[in-house]
């Protein structure tokens, strides 16, 4: 595969079902190269400064931006004059800091659209090292975008997601809001791609209060936002409320003068919601409203076709679906694309649903060989290749497909389950970013009542001079706890960073101690169950022991996950504390035991356990104790 047929994500973009991500491509484009590559180069009665002669004077008064946007059209069309191009760009501009950065920004945009990462690092690095140098916070924290979207096309999500957060911590220090609300989708867009829907919601919740707080955002760029915090709720399950945002997203985007494209969005995704729980007449309306809108956002008919092809499969309208495949193969063609994945499930779907099992398995190889197949297209592949089997009568080849099936399913697991434990990290690290925020925003606004002090001090008679003095020293003394504290957070920072290392690093052992954990409370029980008191003391003896491990609450609830899942639902705002107290009372532990374990007064373990109770809507004393219990045996 050419390098420009690589699989990309691009920032702030709408977000369809993970498997089938071909239409990114187009998507970066009006992304990025709208904003990096100008089609009015210069005008044809001006002459070309490259084909005639023209002097520096001419050369000046067209001014840099037309000029480099002459050097990216004529290295994007490949033409033999685009060195002259360039190097008259160089000549003429790059005294200038400013459109050097320009410059080496906009060209490294446009090698990853081109698919040329080698140029686009260096393109990179030549633009680090000159913001770097003498950048303010503006370029520098531009610099740090650019470098985010490098690693999102050359998929490195976590290095993307870094880069972002560096540019994301000068934007609010410098008060650059508008840069920090498209920074913060930049990184929603990461966990969204990431299939870290918890993280990613977040971030979009950052970008609303940036927005409510600051009104740095377009229509349309909200009513993307918005559309993605639906995203957010569609993949995690909640299908309610992700179709009524969807809608909402639907009637802003009618009253914006740019609503096209949210609003084609919105009906995509509320397509796709419908045919997932086989709404088909309403997915069938949606379908007719995509038509619309569909022409001008053509780098989105990936994702139209792949769920318009269930809809004309379940009308049995094999013709229409004949023709979407038509359709999408001319696209790739026209692109200079390989066949993608959407293209092949179609073609495999079509035959299936013709009878036709020996052309669907032809599919089906071609499918298997396409590069980035992920785990859950590889079930999907196999689930058609067994129903092809079945209809073939090879019934044999059925059964050993069902059971590489739950091979797959079993593999699928144990990769869900490593992504919740980046996820958890992915959160921790994103309160820890919230909190540095919160602290460093009080820290200014301390400073900030500081300065008023003074202009006041300064205005009295003798007397200011002495009150002068005495703010002077208060002020070095907190210039001196405000470096101490820096340097404290930073070094606190660093062994975050360790920490999570090792816990990704740790993520997958967390299955055996949850198991081990579950096995010895079990086996305790079973022992023990006659005799109350001697299981009492057992179990605090084994809860001791692993009390004092730090992973205590992640191994309780991966050995017992019904427990948390029933209690979440009696408590849906139950914090860590609170779970930490109700898995030592199930656990048998008394108010004394729990209290020496915590490190807390005997009071504050009857307060929590009150609380509990309270909240679960328990009324007698010891109904708590069998009632945790009770989740716990269960």
């Amino acid at each position: 595969m050419h390098k420009h047929n690589k699989k990309r994500r691009t920032p702030l973009r709408p977000v369809s079902s993970l498997w089938n991500r071909s239409w990114y491509k187009g998507l970066a484009m009006a992304v990025f190269l709208g904003q990096a590559v100008g089609l009015n180069a210069f005008p044809e009665e001006k002459g070309s400064p490259c084909g005639t002669e023209i002097n520096k004077a001419e050369l000046s008064a067209i001014g840099s931006l037309a000029l480099l946007d002459s050097v990216l059209c004529k290295l994007g069309q490949n033409t033999s004059d685009a060195f002259c191009y360039d190097s008259l760009y160089r000549q003429l501009h790059f005294g200038v800091k400013e459109y050097r950065y320009n410059y080496l920004k906009k060209l490294t945009i446009h090698y990853l659209f081109k698919g040329d990462y080698e140029e686009a690092r260096k393109m990179l690095d030549a633009y680090r090292a000159e913001v770097m140098e003498s950048g303010s916070a503006l370029t520098t924290g531009g610099y740090y975008l650019t470098e985010g979207n490098y690693y999102v096309y050359s998929d490195n999500l976590a290095e993307a997601a870094s880069s972002y957060r560096k540019a994301a911590e000068i934007f609010r220090q410098n008060g650059l809001n508008r840069r920090l609300f498209l920074t913060y989708g930049n990184l929603s867009t990461v966990y969204l791609n990431a299939g870290k829907y918890e993280a990613a919601y977040q971030y979009l919740l950052m970008a609303q209060n940036m927005q409510q707080a600051h009104k740095v955002a377009s229509g349309k760029e909200m009513s993307i936002s918005l559309n993605n915090i639906g995203v957010t709720y569609f993949r995690r399950g909640l299908y309610g409320q992700a179709d009524s945002l969807f809608k909402v997203v639907e009637q802003m985007s009618d009253t914006l003068k740019e609503g096209a494209y949210p609003r084609l969005l919105s009906r995509v995704n509320q397509m796709e919601l419908a045919v997932r729980q086989e709404y088909w007449k309403e997915a069938s309306v949606l379908e007719q409203k995509i038509l619309s809108d569909l022409p001008g956002f053509m780098s989105l008919f990936h994702w139209y076709a792949r769920w318009a092809t269930d809809i004309y499969l379940q009308q049995k309208d094999y013709k229409g679906v004949q023709e979407l495949i038509k359709r999408l193969e001319t696209y790739e063609d026209q692109q200079a694309e390989k066949h993608s994945l959407s293209l092949m499930l179609m073609k495999i779907k079509h035959a299936l649903a013709l009878n036709k099992p020996n052309e669907a398995l032809r599919y089906i190889r071609q499918a298997g060989v396409l590069e980035n197949l992920n785990t859950e297209n590889e079930i999907e592949l196999s689930r058609y290749r067994q129903q092809a089997f079945l209809l073939r009568g090879q019934n044999l080849l059925a059964l050993e497909e069902a059971e590489h099936l739950k091979q797959l399913d079993f593999r699928l697991q144990s990769e869900r389950q490593q992504l919740r434990m980046e996820e958890m990290a992915a959160i921790y690290e994103l309160e820890t970013f919230k909190s540095a925020r919160d602290r460093a925003e009080e820290r200014a606004a301390l400073l900030e009542r500081n300065r008023l002090y003074l202009a006041i001090a300064l205005l009295l008679a003798l007397s200011g001079v002495i009150i002068l003095g005495f703010l002077f020293r208060s002020n070095r003394h907190r210039a001196r706890e405000e470096r101490a504290r820096a340097e404290a957070a930073r070094q606190h920072s660093l062994q975050l960073d360790k920490q999570l290392q090792v816990q990704r690093h740790n993520a997958l052992h967390s299955g055996i101690g949850a198991a081990q954990l579950k096995n010895n409370i079990m086996s305790l029980v079973d022992r023990y169950e006659s005799n109350v008191n001697m299981l009492r003391r057992r179990l605090n003896i084994l809860l001791n022991e692993y009390s004092a491990q730090g992973d205590f609450v992640e191994l309780f609830l991966l050995s017992y996950p019904d427990f948390f899942k029933t209690l979440s639902k009696e408590m849906p705002d139950i914090t860590r504390s609170q779970l930490r107290y109700a898995i030592l009372i199930a656990l048998g532990a008394s108010t004394t035991e729990i209290a020496s374990i915590q490190g807390v007064s005997q009071s504050a373990v009857k307060m929590a356990r009150y609380r509990l109770k309270s909240k679960i809507g328990l009324e007698e004393d010891n109904a708590l104790d069998h009632y945790l219990r009770h989740l716990l045996l269960k």
